[in-house]
């Protein structure tokens, strides 16, 4: 994973397949299996990811962004990631600029 220029960290899918199979690349991984992949390795590396929480608005600020949640919170990120389609709050504004 970059963020288009730096690499945040590398996960190699490979090394889980290592004894299960004869091929040495992924064919096909379940959803739930990469899942679980990335949100240990996401955690490993000290990243909170969010689960069922709605964005209802996204602000450029220093470094990263503040996000504003449906119930009323707002946390600042570096980074954010939406992963609930492309008509989300996330997929659609364009505040995620402050690359350095």
């Amino acid at each position: 994973m970059s963020d288009g220029s730096n690499v945040l960290f590398e996960l190699d899918l490979n090394k889980y397949l290592k004894g299960k199979t004869k091929y040495p690349y992924i064919l096909f991984l379940p959803q739930h299996t990469t899942e679980s992949l990335l949100r240990d390795k996401l955690a490993s590396c000290g990243v909170q990811v969010q689960w069922n929480r709605k964005v209802l608005t996204m602000e450029s600020e220093g470094s990263g962004v503040r996000v504003q949640f449906e119930d009323g919170t707002t946390e600042f990120a570096h980074y954010v990631v939406g992963a609930d389609g492309n008509r989300s709050v996330v997929s659609v504004t364009p505040v995620l600029t402050a690359y350095h």
